[in-house]
């Protein structure tokens, strides 16, 4: 059952399955099948569903399905990390707010006149070329056809969209709130749901750390925070943070690893991310790293385990350097390549109730 939300000349459709994202930061146990999951290998315990529930959940109140001048569409909180594209870009709450904190900012941002503006010039006839000021956090459309052949493409201070016919989606939405200031870092992403498991030990993982949750960044997967997990299938458990090198910076990036299916031989994992090959999954989206059941002790660094996940340009012209996640995490060899880590403080947490999990 949907509830629609009328504000303005949008009208916001809240599936019901998100409406806690109005209310709490965390998510309720649910029911799970103890029947789902078994393998020869290693049977799913209780808690490795529970776990997956939740993760599954949390994930889930990062999007919304709006309706948008009578159009469907589903919505992503942005990706966003403080001077990703130049020293002075600065995300709202940091870029690790909750979906609690950023979806009323956003639904006051798709209501206002500016936003009106924007659908409407998107609406227009005529070839056009969206240049996006992200220093002033502003916008502007470039009709004249010399004009557009001026514009720098792949400039990460002043990204820009070509649009050919008149229309907008999923794209055009994201890219207006990511000019605004909004979204979410990977780790701030990550670090939710993990505190979303936490909530359901009794505990609040911002006070394990003791710090505001604007100052969480990958530092928490520190060694001596973390197990690190040898990589093979057969160990792996949801709640596992996958973290691959950057160019730059050691264990940059993480990703967490929802469900590991040894019968299908599917492993989802969580990311956000905007240098996808699919432009209309930017912001929180799932992965899969496909295996051969027969073999799960295989490393997920085996050329024989697919990573499902393609890469692409975050905006027309800028480059990329692999061509999906498998490569990165393999192949970062410089740095020894990525690695699987589990939070002590969750994992303590875990065995006390399921010594097997």
């Amino acid at each position: 059952m949907k509830k629609p939300l009328v504000l303005g000349f949008v009208v916001i459709t809240i599936l019901s399955s998100h409406l806690s994202v109005f209310c709490t930061d965390f998510v309720e146990d649910m029911p799970f099948d103890e029947n789902n999951g078994a393998t020869a290998q290693r049977a799913k315990t209780a808690e490795e569903l529970k776990l997956e529930r939740i993760i599954e959940q949390t994930y889930e109140l990062y999007m919304l399905e709006v309706i948008i001048n009578g159009q469907e569409l589903l919505v992503r909180i942005p990706f966003g990390m403080q001077g990703e594209r130049f020293p002075e870009q600065r995300f709202i709450l940091g870029g690790k707010g909750t979906p609690k904190e950023l979806w009323p900012i956003i639904m006051q941002e798709l209501n206002s006149d500016e936003f009106a503006e924007y659908i409407e010039m998107l609406l227009s006839p005529g070839e056009k070329l969206v240049f996006f000021d992200l220093p002033t956090r502003s916008i502007r459309f470039i009709t004249d056809s010399v004009e557009m052949g001026k514009v720098e493409l792949g400039d990460r201070m002043y990204p820009v969209e070509i649009k050919r016919t008149p229309g907008f989606n999923e794209i055009d939405v994201y890219n207006y709130l990511y000019t605004k200031g909004i979204g979410v870092d990977c780790s701030g992403f990550v670090f939710n749901i993990l505190r979303s498991i936490g909530f359901s030990y009794g505990i609040d993982l911002v006070d394990s750390f003791s710090t505001d949750p604007i100052n969480i960044g990958s530092w928490i997967f520190n060694d001596w925070n973390v197990q690190v997990i040898e990589d093979k299938i057969i160990n792996l458990r949801p709640g596992d943070v996958i973290q691959f090198h950057s160019w730059t910076q050691p264990y940059n990036h993480s990703a967490v690893i929802r469900s590991i299916d040894l019968e299908k031989g599917e492993i989802v994992y969580y990311q956000t991310s905007d240098w996808i090959a699919d432009p209309r999954e930017r912001g929180p989206h799932a992965s899969r790293i496909l295996f051969d059941p027969l073999y799960p002790e295989r490393r997920i660094t085996d050329l024989r385990v697919i990573w499902d996940k393609r890469f692409g340009e975050a905006f027309v012209g800028e480059p990329y350097i692999y061509a999906e996640s498998g490569d990165w995490y393999r192949y970062t060899v410089i740095r020894g390549g990525g690695r699987v880590v589990r939070l002590n403080v969750l994992a303590n947490l875990i065995l006390q109730a399921e010594p097997d999990f």
